[in-house]
């Protein structure tokens, strides 16, 4: 016990010590005993002795160390376990009460205390690789959602640089994402070194409230498109506007779309109203026509009632063509759709004004291959809107001029088959400016004197009760050619 209280370098000293000791002891009792046996052989005895005093003190002395270093082999074989990753172990304490077993103390602590934080550790990087993950699958989602949204989001810094845009932008601004970001957002705008005017990114800076505003934009055809832009303030840790976000969704298929319907609301009134005063209009003209006949027949031989007679027939005659083109344009034009073929019908609205046409000496040619197929087609619309096509192309040409009225088939350019039928009608009159040509569809607009402007009108509404399209090639000067084109049902094709 006093050993042990005495510690491991006590241990080591006393143990040597007592080897010493009984290493003398013994072998100075073997000398005794020899020299007294054996007198004459003194010296022989005395080697014996101190070679038997080297090995009894070497062997007590290895044997010592032996027990003494034993420990520190286990604990450093130890030590290598636990670089290797093993963490399951521990040293059973033989040495308490010296510096051994207070190592052998320390080290099992030690190992304990590892192992528990290294459990701690990876915990807490799986934690960290979930979130990770989820960070990632996060950002991966948000960017989608970002790029994806079919309107724009810029967001910008208080010096007005874009630090981030979706893919919408170029559209809006002419340039793709890398060429917008880091830059400021006026330049992409304006191609100006100034902040736009009225930019709510401004107020949002300087209030942190949200704010929303229309603009309109003109493209680089001149047409108008419209936007609602809506400003979003984003807060640091301190509560302070650092970025403002800013959404901006073009809402000009909306605006037109109202405008339409405006429109259409009006006319629908108008076309009421025009159908009230028509039907009004056309009983006292009707007497008046009449009267007029009835003076031309019976006083013929009367040059004054004669030029006024005819006067008066022909101004009642434009006052019915009048009264039957709102009548007309204002009763709902439902297309009764069955199969069947075009060119019989451009060929009887071509004889219908066919007087009209030879009184101007305009030259007709009519082109159209021997097969076609058939297609869904309301006859009765489809001659009235050949007859006013024709018709305008007359009254555009002067004296003497060339109408030519071409029908093929449209194929698809991917695989060649028939998609549908294409009319076009194509003079060499004097053509129309780009203002005349986007005005020329719509309701009561005329270049003409005494035209209503209601029959190129009627042409579109039955293109569009045919679910065709129409496109129109003209300029000042150089004739004007209306294309019409009608789609094939592959259903009808099938039957």
């Amino acid at each position: 016990m006093f050993v042990k209280r005495r510690g491991l370098k006590y241990k080591f000293i006393l143990g040597s010590i007592a080897a010493i000791v009984v290493a003398t002891a013994l072998t100075t009792t073997l000398l005794l005993i020899l020299v007294d046996s054996s007198p004459q052989h003194i010296i022989i005895y005395l080697l014996f002795a101190s070679v038997f005093y080297v090995l009894i003190g070497s062997t007590l002395i290895l044997f010592l160390s032996k027990i003494m270093v034993q420990p520190v082999i286990s604990l450093t074989e130890k030590v290598h376990e636990v670089r290797n990753g093993n963490f399951d172990i521990s040293i059973e304490n033989k040495s308490s009460g010296d510096e051994m077993g207070e190592l052998f103390e320390g080290f099992n602590a030690m190992v304990k205390d590892l192992k528990t934080s290294i459990s701690d550790l990876r915990a807490e990087k799986e934690k960290a690789e979930l979130y990770s993950r989820q960070l990632y699958d996060s950002k991966a989602k948000l960017e989608a959602i970002f790029n994806g949204i079919s309107d724009g989001i810029m967001v910008i810094n208080r010096d007005f640089r874009i630090i981030a845009v979706n893919p919408f932008f170029e559209k809006i601004m002419g340039h793709p994402p890398p060429e917008l970001v880091g830059h400021h957002c006026y330049e992409m705008c304006h191609d100006g070194g100034y902040l736009c005017q009225g930019c709510n990114a401004i107020a949002t800076f300087e209030s942190g409230r949200y704010l929303s505003s229309m603009r309109t934009v003109a493209d680089k055809a001149g047409e108008k498109r419209y936007f609602d832009v809506h400003n979003f303030p984003l807060r640091n840790e301190k509560g302070e506007v650092q970025q403002v976000i800013e959404y901006v969704k073009e809402v000009t298929g909306v605006i037109r779309a109202r405008e339409k319907l405006e429109q259409s609301r009006r006319l629908a009134e108008l076309g009421e109203l025009a159908a009230k005063v028509a039907h009004e209009v056309r009983n006292p003209l009707h007497a008046i026509e009449g009267a007029a006949h009835y003076l031309l027949n019976e006083f013929q031989t009367n040059n004054i009632i004669t030029t006024f007679g005819t006067l008066i027939r022909d101004q009642v005659a434009r006052l019915n063509k009048v009264t039957s083109d709102l009548l007309n344009y204002a009763k709902p034009m439902t297309a009764d759709l069955a199969p069947g073929q075009v060119v019989p019908i451009i060929q009887r609205s071509l004889d219908i004004v066919k007087h009209h046409l030879e009184a101007k000496g305009i030259n007709v040619r009519f082109s159209y291959p021997h097969e076609l197929p058939l297609i869904l087609i309301d006859g009765r619309q489809l001659e009235q809107a050949i007859i006013n096509l024709v018709v305008n192309a007359a009254d555009a040409m002067s004296y003497c001029g060339q109408l030519v009225v071409e029908v093929k088939t449209l194929e698809s350019p991917s695989n060649g088959i028939d998609e549908g039928i294409q009319i076009a009608v194509a003079d060499d009159g004097c053509g129309m400016d780009d203002q005349v040509r986007k005005m020329m569809f719509s309701p009561f607009f005329t270049t003409k004197e005494k035209g209503t402007g209601l029959g190129l009108s009627i042409v579109s509404r039955v293109v569009a009760n045919h679910e065709g399209s129409m496109e129109v090639q003209s300029s000042a000067g150089k004739g004007t050619t209306v294309i019409i084109n009608l789609p094939l049902k592959r259903e009808l094709e099938m039957a």
